[in-house]
């Protein structure tokens, strides 16, 4: 027999750690439903939430949400309304709202769970964070197209940290190092399936950040090609050009906290999701 299957869409204009916490906690009562989430977090403009109003328009299902505004909730009570789809704050009774909507009753997690009973969402999260360590630093590019999200970039640009963060939050993550386009793998330009994503950084801190590592391992700092601005400059520069070939999203990462960088590249995650599922052409 098939799982129910239900669309969740979770909305916040912060990084969305205590909604995907809380929904988490929800939707493992409900062991017999496939959610299929679309994250849409750091909202604070009107373009972006009209994304949300054309994502959720396009994939109708339960909407939970962290926003302050008065003016965005009140839109997306509105548009929930007219599609007859929940709409939850989520200090609210939710447990009691999923019940009604999916016509399933939660199951009781105060009892024991047994090793079979554990949520598959936990074991999906421990499958993604294997996955992302076994493939840090460009190790194992044999079964990329198993990624959720590839991220590429020169050193010191926070790849490894950022593939962590979204492990952890179930996304299996391959991150690459880019040190020329002479020498970077050609397989990752019949990727079809992962969402590809580029990091850059302003020069002059990737330089600083370099000298810093340099000195921590060796107790000085030695001048090399590793540290020297000019080169720096020139792989970011390099690393852009194959970013355009590859015409996937790029983030500038010097201003930006991990937790930042990670919720940017959710969002376009689930822009592309929205995308392959749509024959037509949507603008975003």
């Amino acid at each position: 027999m098939s799982k129910k299957s239900c669309n969740i869409h979770l909305v916040s204009d912060s990084t969305g750690d205590t909604l995907l916490t809380y929904t988490s906690a929800i939707i493992s009562q409900f062991p017999s439903v496939d959610f299929k989430k679309f994250t849409w977090f750091l909202i604070r403009t009107q373009p972006e939430f009209d994304l949300i109003v054309k994502g959720v328009q396009k994939s109708p299902g339960i909407v939970m949400y962290t926003i302050v505004s008065p003016k965005f909730e009140e839109i997306l009570q509105e548009i929930c309304s007219k599609l007859n789809i929940p709409c939850i704050p989520i200090l609210s009774k939710t447990t009691r709202t999923f019940q009604r909507y999916l016509g399933e009753k939660s199951v009781d997690l105060v009892r024991n769970i047994t090793l079979n009973e554990i949520p598959e969402g936990y074991v999906n999260r421990i499958e993604a964070i294997n996955y992302t360590i076994a493939h840090d630093d460009g190790a194992m590019l044999d079964d990329l197209e198993e990624a959720d999200i590839v991220i590429i970039g020169a050193s010191r640009t926070s790849k490894s940290p950022v593939s962590i963060y979204l492990s952890y939050r179930g996304y299996k993550v391959v991150n690459i190092p880019f040190i020329s386009l002479e020498t970077f793998p050609s397989c990752i330009f019949s990727l079809k399936k992962p969402l590809i994503v580029g990091l850059v950084a302003d020069p002059t801190r990737l330089e600083s950040i370099r000298k810093t590592r340099i000195s921590s391992l060796h107790g000085e700092s030695e001048k090399s090609l590793y540290t020297d601005i000019e080169k720096i400059k020139e792989e970011i520069a390099e690393s852009r050009k194959l970013f355009t070939k590859l015409q996937c999203p790029v983030i500038n990462i010097t201003e930006r906290s991990i937790e930042e960088t990670s919720v940017f590249i959710m969002k376009q995650l689930t822009k592309k999701i929205i995308l392959q599922e749509d024959d037509e052409s949507v603008s975003f």
